[in-house]
């Protein structure tokens, strides 16, 4: 499934299909919100989960940039790219 195609999808359609097909990196837990990282038909996909209500609050998928700036002090990206 392409990005594009991935990002058209609702959030219960992105989450359902991520389960089914994403590969689970890691989880960085704050304060408030929990991060899980997963790789997805070449791209990465972030769920973000709020910790006090225990729900997804947004899944957003990136090949690259800003978003996964916080990972890259935790694993090598680059061997999953």
């Amino acid at each position: 499934m392409e990005l594009y195609d991935y990002n058209k999808l609702n959030l219960d359609q992105r989450a359902e299909t991520l389960w089914k097909n994403g590969v689970f990196v890691i989880n960085l837990r704050e304060e408030l919100y929990s991060y899980n990282l997963y790789t997805f038909f070449g791209y990465f996909v972030e769920v973000k989960l709020s910790n006090s209500e225990n729900k997804i609050i947004d899944i957003r998928s990136f090949r690259k940039g800003e978003i996964l700036n916080k990972y890259v002090d935790v694993i090598d990206i680059n061997q999953m790219i």
